[in-house]
């Protein structure tokens, strides 16, 4: 099979099982920012592409991150609205802290492209909001399944 991966991310984001044309493909692909590998056809559920210091790719297990928050979710499923999020006051002295964040975990606030900071060993996120709207929050590391919350803060 051929997987076409984020060169940075290392995120599969094409597989093509039993390709005949496989080493040409891989040798002709270029696409910025992309490479592609020839790999044995094998499941890829739940699983996250390595490549080792010397270009040989594996294929490992994807963790689910263990996330805890210091306020309880609004959870609306049980009235058929499937809706959840971290409620808190937009004053700026309110917060939730996240915690039992792997350090390096990229962290996302609203804009889920850009990084707004990386997880330190403690462990611990402090989100505070000035104004009033919802919030969006990924959490991302390689290995990890991303992990994204909403946070509504109001007046």
């Amino acid at each position: 099979m051929i997987i076409v991966y984020n060169t940075t991310t290392k995120e599969i984001l094409a597989t093509h099982y039993g390709r005949s044309d496989e080493d040409a493909f891989v040798s002709g692909f270029s696409i910025s920012g992309q490479a592609a590998l020839k790999m044995d056809d094998a499941e890829l559920i739940n699983k996250y592409l390595v490549i080792d210091g010397e270009g040989n790719p594996s294929l490992e297990n994807i963790t689910n991150f263990s996330i805890t928050a210091s306020k309880s979710l609004v959870d609306l499923s049980d009235i058929g609205v499937m809706d959840t999020w971290y409620p808190m006051t937009s004053n700026g002295s309110d917060y939730i802290d996240f915690g039992n964040i792997p350090e390096g975990t990229s962290l996302y606030v609203d804009n889920l492209d850009t990084a707004a900071g990386t997880a330190d060993a403690s462990g611990i996120f402090r989100f505070k909001a000035t104004e009033a709207g919802l919030y969006g929050i990924k959490f991302w590391k390689t290995g990890y399944s991303a992990y994204y919350v909403e946070v509504k803060a109001n007046d």
